[in-house]
């Protein structure tokens, strides 16, 4: 088990990256005494992350919830954080792992259960559904998010039977007797990454971590993306294998992309498992602020850009132009659908400087 501290070098100021609500799902519910649910992490959830949980109904035409008197509580991930494919169970007042702040308390049949990332607000407009994880109907009269939510109908217990679409009735066992809930079984993160820091020194990017401890780690994979979703290793910096003392790491990216390069780290376990750190940013700045995204496409490149007139042409990888484009001006959307699949380089023409950029024609 490794802890993370890791060095914050702030100079220039970094992009935060925001998605729909994530990480925990619902996979099972006991409404009869003592009152129960199962909740699952989808996906690696870092020490502290607090969700929300509540069987109040959500309106989706004025997206708030309507105040019910019913529960309102939250669950608070270990510090250690909490591995994608944890079980954790909620009952009374305790948790199996985290800690749970207050009780809950469920109807026997025609209820619904939200878990959020976001407080279950009565404020028109305070939560969409993108603020929801998931939602549990056993025939409750509050609305369901679209496509992270199933409604298995009335019944006391219900349980997720682990394969299929979550989100398909079928695939729970439900029941006013006695269903078979899944146990607990809660896997700290093999990494706790606290922060990464990047900073721009003249050409290049220096992107600095440190470990407060280390168990079973291989190595380290230093990734690159231009555009926060499709990342290449850029090097590979050796871990300590076991250490209870304080290591610092330092990678420096000597040739950066132009414009925004987004950085994240992948810890590898000998066993072969793994983690990432969070995504941080920087702006690589070229002549003109030239930048072309995305770099794996289907066919469709944007060019964004301050250059006034420059020319764009397109190389195979045997050197041979393919396609060009002229008398372009600042930002420009151009097609490469009609090129068959593979590695090309862009070069951009102007004032007698030539930039080059690769990508990928999927």
């Amino acid at each position: 088990m490794r802890k993370f501290f890791l060095l914050f070098i702030l100079i220039i100021p970094t992009i935060s990256i925001y998605s729909q609500c994530v990480g925990l799902r619902i996979i099972g519910m006991q409404g009869d005494n003592p009152d129960i649910l199962i909740i699952e992490a989808t996906q690696n959830i870092s020490g502290s992350t607090v969700f929300y949980i509540t069987d109040n109904e959500w309106s989706s035409t004025n997206n708030d919830f309507i105040d019910l008197n019913e529960d309102e509580h939250s669950w608070t991930a270990p510090a250690s954080g909490v591995a994608s494919g944890s079980i954790i169970q909620l009952s009374g007042t305790t948790a199996t792992c985290g800690t749970l702040s207050g009780t809950p308390a469920f109807s026997t049949g025609l209820e619904e259960v939200y878990i959020l990332s976001v407080t279950p607000s009565t404020t028109n407009g305070s939560v969409t559904s993108s603020d929801i994880c998931f939602a549990l109907s056993t025939g409750g009269t509050g609305d369901l998010p679209a496509g992270s939510s199933v409604n298995v109908g009335n019944f006391d217990n219900t349980s997720y039977n682990g394969s299929g679409d979550i989100t398909m009735s079928s695939n729970w066992t439900s029941s006013d007797g006695a269903v078979t809930l899944a146990s607990a079984n809660c896997v700290a993160l093999p990494v706790e990454f606290l922060s990464l820091g990047v900073e721009k020194v003249k050409n290049s990017v220096i992107l600095t971590f440190s470990t407060a401890s280390e168990t079973n780690n291989s190595h380290f994979n230093i990734e690159r993306s231009a555009d926060a979703q499709d990342f290449e290793s850029i090097g590979e910096i050796k871990g300590a294998g076991n250490s209870s003392r304080d290591i610092s790491y330092a990678f420096t990216d000597e040739k950066p992309l132009p414009g925004i390069n987004y950085y994240r780290i992948k810890q590898t376990d000998y066993d072969g498992k793994y983690s990432y750190s969070d995504i941080k940013s920087v702006r690589h700045n070229t002549v003109g602020n030239l930048n072309i995204t995305p770099r794996t496409t289907e066919g469709r490149l944007q060019v964004t850009t301050d250059i006034e007139a420059y020319s764009l042409d397109v190389y195979n990888v045997a050197g041979q132009q393919v396609k060009s484009f002229k008398s372009l001006s600042k930002d420009q959307y151009i097609s490469i659908d009609d090129l068959n699949a593979g590695l090309y380089f862009i070069k951009v023409n102007f004032d007698g400087q030539v930039e080059t950029t690769k990508i990928v024609k999927i």
